[in-house]
């Protein structure tokens, strides 16, 4: 647990870095799709985590693994909500209605990915790309 939390206050560290950046005036990013062109002066204060839609096993918390549950109430105690962050929990389901709303063309072969991490690695970047943020 102690190397996660060391990794984890680095990942504060290296966000508070780009997000303090990203204030800069004229340091503003420029994010282009399909004609689409927006400019993002500060990185959302927002914290992204996947998880499987499965039932809830009887006696475990809100995750089906105990670990994700340890390593979310960690994200929550680094980047904590009354210093303005929130948190939005991604589920198979949340991260598929992504792919369809932000890249339809590659909606049926995300489906199609034989693994849930898999398909949660990709995912996540429909959820980064959608919301900004930080995973």
């Amino acid at each position: 647990l102690r190397r996660i939390s060391i990794a984890i206050e680095t990942t504060w560290h290296t966000a508070m870095n780009y997000a303090d950046a990203a204030a800069v005036p004229g340091n503003s990013a420029l994010r282009h799709r399909q004609g689409r062109q927006t400019q993002q002066r500060q990185l959302p204060r927002l914290v992204h985590f996947t998880r499987p839609d499965q039932p809830q096993i009887r006696g475990a918390g809100a995750f089906p693994v105990l670990i994700w549950e340890v390593a979310l109430r960690s994200w929550r105690r680094w980047f904590p909500v009354l210093e303005g962050f929130r948190h939005l929990v991604w589920g198979d389901g949340n991260l598929t209605d992504c792919m369809r709303q932000e890249f339809p063309e590659f909606a049926d072969s995300f489906s199609r990915v034989p693994g849930g991490i898999e398909r949660s690695d990709i995912g996540r970047y429909c959820a980064l790309y959608q919301h900004g943020g930080i995973y």
